[in-house]
């Protein structure tokens, strides 16, 4: 059986997990795909609260890491954790789904990120509704719902931006040679952009979800010219 790290989605106070997803590796192409399907099945907060991992937090004052562009981008705004403690309901329910899951795939002999990914889509409808919070005494979908109902949900709308795969998209700059080619794998391709100018080669994050391996990420590759050209 192998191991794979998995991402989930808490909705905060009322602990209803609003995504949930196995992928090969947590990587950031695994980030963003995870947040982009996330925010679409379920729209945008206002704030996500995170750990300082290098995936969220940079040392450099005023920047900010890719997968925070690409929410700062649509609003969301990162608030940090100050110690692993202050996570602690969402690590145990973190802990949660990590216990429950091996012997479920084992029973069922699901061996591939596909298969698991479907049975998660199956197991936390189940989850939210039906099974009871320890806390809240009622099942976590119950509690969501009147949040909603008492006007206390500020998750807002997807908005229908051109931009959206390209913000949730790995970005990696390469420069232009001189002949006009950049480097795509093993091979040279010509683009159209100045000698010398940089251009950032896109992975699109929304097409790992399920795939054992990340080929298929790897071979779509958008590619987009920086404003600016380097060439003296």
């Amino acid at each position: 059986m192998w191991e794979a790290p998995i991402h989930d989605r808490n909705s905060g106070c009322k602990a209803a997990n609003s995504r949930l997803c196995l992928y090969e590796s947590e990587s950031l192409l695994a980030h963003l795909d995870f947040l982009a399907r996330a925010f679409q099945a379920h729209s945008l907060p206002l704030a996500l609260y995170v750990d300082f991992h290098s995936f969220f937090h940079t040392h450099t004052p005023d920047t900010c890491t890719q997968r925070g562009a690409a929410l700062h981008f649509y609003g969301v705004a990162l608030r940090f954790a100050p110690t692993p403690q202050a996570k602690g309901k969402i690590e145990r329910r973190h802990d949660y789904w990590q216990k429950r899951l091996p012997p479920l795939l084992a029973a069922d002999k699901i061996l591939e990120l596909e298969g698991a990914n479907h049975l998660l889509d199956l197991l936390l409808p189940h989850a939210n509704i039906h099974e009871i919070h320890r806390e809240l005494g009622t099942p976590p979908q119950a509690a969501w719902n009147q949040a909603v109902r008492e006007n206390r949900s500020v998750l807002r709308p997807v908005p229908a931006c051109p931009w959206w795969p390209f913000i949730w998209s790995q970005r990696t700059p390469v420069r232009v040679g001189d002949n006009g080619k950049v480097p795509v794998g093993a091979q040279l391709h010509s683009v159209d952009a100045p000698p010398r100018s940089t251009w950032f080669p896109r992975k699109r994050a929304q097409i790992i979800c399920g795939a054992r391996t990340l080929a298929s990420a790897k071979r779509l590759n958008f590619w987009r010219p920086y404003a600016r050209s380097t060439r003296k």
